[in-house]
């Protein structure tokens, strides 16, 4: 008798995150039912929780830059696996531009100056135009995105309780096919 399908749900914290996803998504580098932004450091998932499929593999991507809320993601956390879910964590070291640097063996700037050259001077302006390009994955491996480096690196200390759970995207997914 077959298993049934693994239902994979990724919940992403920001807008950059969220595009980045969608776009693996679209172009069959991920199979995953939905992708869905939700901040567990600043809201509560039991609202959402119960639209979540029964035994759902939940990833949960976030940043790890300010985490004076730890005590309501761990719960958050917690709640969803008390539901049933396995939950994998996947921490972006400080923030999404700051891991995709650190992937690229680049500092931040040098990342940003590159993605958009001549166009973006800032993060702020990094990240919209990061939300406006068609061809992210693409071009962040053509800036020497090390995969195997995403979401590799230790959970914040604030989180030691639920560090059993940490996932990285290596072991779920791929960036090229």
């Amino acid at each position: 008798m077959a298993g049934q399908p693994k239902v994979i749900i990724v919940l992403v914290e920001g807008d950059t995150e969220l595009h980045l996803f969608q776009k693996m998504k679209l172009s069959n580098l991920i199979s995953v039912k939905t992708i869905i932004k939700r901040n567990l450091w600043q809201e509560s998932i039991k609202s959402y929780a119960i639209t979540i499929p029964n035994k759902s593999e939940v990833l949960i991507v976030f940043d790890s830059d300010e985490i004076n809320q730890s005590v309501r993601f761990i719960e958050n956390v917690k709640y969803l696996k008390s539901r049933g879910h396995k939950v994998h964590l996947l921490q972006q070291t400080k923030n999404f531009e700051e891991e995709i640097a650190w992937c690229c063996g680049k500092k931040v700037p040098k990342l940003i100056s590159e993605f958009c050259p001549k166009k973006t001077s800032g993060v702020k302006d990094f990240k919209r135009d990061f939300i406006a390009c068609s061809n992210p994955i693409t071009k962040i491996l053509g800036l020497g995105m090390q995969e195997a480096k995403w979401f590799s690196r230790d959970l914040h200390a604030a989180l030691e309780s639920v560090v059993s759970m940490k996932l990285q995207f290596s072991k779920h997914f791929r960036l090229s096919k």
